[in-house]
């Protein structure tokens, strides 16, 4: 056999791999939440848990308060309002504004929205009671310390129907954590008001007070 002939009796082969929606290669995956069961209320639309049952009545009987309490709150914030000064600072119009208009967001997200709470949440942190991701707008993951408190709003102490309303005041008002602690966000009305009407526990104390 010569050279020649040798060469022409190796068969060469190739494959071509075409990848289509390359994009989801860097999507990261959303946790999926198995749903136990959902609660339809008559307002506040309706609530479902992930994650078993873990004080699930005393959630849904703080949740069901969220929309009234914050009709009740958002009428309680303005000039001459004496808890409205203390956590939203000295009254200013385009503040109180906008201290409503977190109210009237939080309720409205409530109506239109089929929520979750997700019990023992994969990230909780040992000093959190409860907290949100910005892109899942319908979940609160509740943690261990969050089961230690009371069910209802108190003028003293933490309670679970405040740290709902802070969690929600985050997904559907766009607040932000500047302050935690009364002490804390009670300077920050006196220093920075422009900042307490976008800070979280300033709504829950507000909204807690107002109750």
């Amino acid at each position: 056999m010569s050279i020649d002939q040798l060469r022409e009796s190796f068969v060469h082969e190739s494959v071509q791999l075409y990848l289509e929606d390359t994009s989801v290669l860097s999507k990261p995956k959303r946790q999926e939440v198995k749903i136990n069961y959902t609660v339809h209320l008559q307002s506040c639309t309706s609530a479902s848990f992930s994650g078993g049952n873990n004080q699930n009545s005393a959630t849904l009987t703080a949740h069901k308060k969220l929309c009234s309490g914050s009709d009740t709150a958002k009428g309680k914030v303005g000039k001459g309002i004496g808890i409205s000064t203390t956590w939203f600072g000295k009254y200013k119009a385009k503040r109180t504004a906008k201290a409503k208009k977190v109210y009237t967001d939080i309720k409205s997200g409530l109506t239109r929205t089929a929520v979750t709470y997700y019990n023992n949440g994969p990230d909780c942190e040992a000093d959190e009671y409860a907290y949100v991701w910005s892109n899942i707008k319908d979940t609160v993951y509740l943690c261990n310390l969050y089961y230690n408190l009371q069910t209802s709003c108190s003028k003293t102490a933490e309670s679970k129907e405040g740290t709902l309303l802070h969690e929600w005041s985050h997904s559907f008002g766009d607040t932000e954590d500047y302050e935690y602690g009364r002490t804390d966000c009670k300077d920050l009305a006196k220093k920075r008001p422009g900042r307490a009407v976008k800070n979280a526990d300033s709504f829950a104390y507000h909204y807690c007070d107002a109750q």
